[in-house]
């Protein structure tokens, strides 16, 4: 079996977006923007005129208002395929599903257009295609079919249930060194901190048990020490693959990727050993995180919580989430 994708809608441009005047169809930021908020991906596969750019489409939706939840990463348009081949053959297909990271198409892989022939075509590669008609009713033939954009909510419900989370509240995910990286909800946490002093060391043991949110992919969470070895949901996992990366925050605002793609509303445990160091965090203000060991022998030990730098918090110590997660 292969590992769980987000789901992704692409969008025809003219005529499913935007009308022959070259205006947003009524419904389409309000269709668009639950869409989103319901756990879909949004990109667009758009047939162009010679010479046309990825950024120039951008510039059009911009001026549509519907670059807020149409990504930029999945935009594909026709010219970026040699000799511009554009819908209904499958190379523009292809390069869409490698733009979402989607190894093959599937129910996960969705197309709208108002195109029947280039629907046609579309389940034909595998692809999940809903056909929108402008006028009339769909016909007992048309398959999976609306008559307005905001029609396809019938269609397309919350990829997971959310209930009783802070998902709201959550950032966006967003692909990160190539991992589609997403926000979790810690349900709970089970550590120990244990001190040798015989050794004058220390070793964390702590399970985390978490839920995926609306989108299927790797999860996100912190901690600031080394970690020696890994489990999820029993299985040993690599620690090369709970490393850390740079989401833009700046300096020491690292967060680790689990570099496992889940599905979208499951529910896992995620167990880590490590040694117990300085956390690997800012060292701002002056009550720090300190481990020092003294004849006797005898251990003083400073959580140095703080709120004026990164990683300072219970992620100094142990696995824990992100701020919005209450």
């Amino acid at each position: 079996m292969s590992d769980p994708v987000p789901a992704v809608i692409f969008f025809d441009l003219g005529d499913t977006l935007k009308d022959s005047q070259g205006k947003r169809y009524e419904d389409a930021l309000d269709t668009l923007q639950i869409l989103h908020e319901r756990g879909y991906r949004l990109g667009l596969i758009s047939n162009q005129s010679a010479g046309t750019t990825v950024s120039q489409v951008s510039a059009t939706l911009t001026s549509l208002a519907l670059n807020t939840y149409i990504e930029d990463a999945l935009i594909t348009i026709s010219t970026e395929i040699p000799g511009n081949v554009g819908k209904p053959d499958k190379p523009i297909f292809d390069l869409a599903l490698q733009k979402a990271q989607h190894p093959a198409a599937s129910v996960q892989s969705i197309f709208v257009t108002e195109t029947i022939s280039h629907i046609q075509a579309a389940r034909g590669y595998g692809w999940r295609a809903i056909l929108k008609r402008n006028t009339g009713a769909c016909q007992p033939g048309d398959g999976e079919c609306v008559t307005s954009l905001i029609d396809l909510l019938n269609l397309l419900p919350e990829t997971a249930d959310t209930a009783g989370t802070n998902f709201h509240l959550a950032p966006p995910a967003r692909l990160v060194d190539g991992l589609w990286a997403v926000p979790v909800d810690i349900q709970n946490i089970t550590a120990s901190l244990t001190f040798d002093a015989s050794t004058n060391s220390g070793t964390g043991d702590a399970t985390m048990e978490f839920k995926m949110g609306r989108y299927a992919g790797c999860p996100i969470f912190d901690l600031r020490q080394n970690i020696t070895a890994a489990w999820l949901d029993g299985a040993a996992l690599p620690v090369a693959k709970l490393a850390w990366h740079n989401f833009g925050g700046g300096t020491n605002a690292d967060l680790r990727i689990v570099e496992a793609s889940l599905a979208a509303g499951s529910v896992h445990n995620l167990q880590v050993a490590y040694q117990i160091g300085i956390p690997q965090a800012s060292m701002a203000g002056s009550y720090l995180p300190a481990i020092q060991w003294s004849a006797g022998p005898r251990l003083a030990f400073n959580f140095g919580f703080t709120d004026l730098g990164p990683g300072r918090y219970l992620e100094s110590w142990v696995p824990a989430n992100l701020i919005f997660d209450q």
